[in-house]
């Protein structure tokens, strides 16, 4: 009887072992899956940041370029507010000019109508 006491009590202490072992094996393939999800979110979070970066770079490329074009229509402007200033003083000129005629014409008309 004790003998039977004694193969009752291993049997239990086999159970409680097996059982012990298969949770240690659905931990361990929980921690698996825990892994594969970490390095899964590590790769999405570096092919996130890598288009992230791309698309600072391609960002930071077109701010150069319309800093560029922007550069290059503020010369535009100046040159044509330049162009602008010649003219309206040539227009200026012109005019004064013509108003000298008129009256010198008005003088020669006066004189011969004398």
């Amino acid at each position: 009887q004790e003998k039977q006491s004694l193969q009752e009590q291993v049997e239990a202490l086999e159970k409680d072992k097996e059982a012990l072992e298969q949770q240690n094996l659905e931990l361990e393939e929980e921690k698996l899956r825990v892994a594969k999800a970490l390095v899964d979110l590590e790769l999405e979070e570096k092919a996130l940041s890598g288009a992230r970066n791309e698309e600072m770079t391609e960002m930071r490329d077109q701010v150069g370029t319309m800093q560029s074009a922007t550069e290059e229509l503020q010369t535009k402007i100046a040159d044509l507010q330049s162009e602008l200033k010649k003219r309206d003083e040539a227009l200026r000129i012109t005019s004064i000019e013509h108003e000298d005629t008129m009256q010198e014409l008005v003088a020669v008309r006066n004189t011969l109508d004398h």
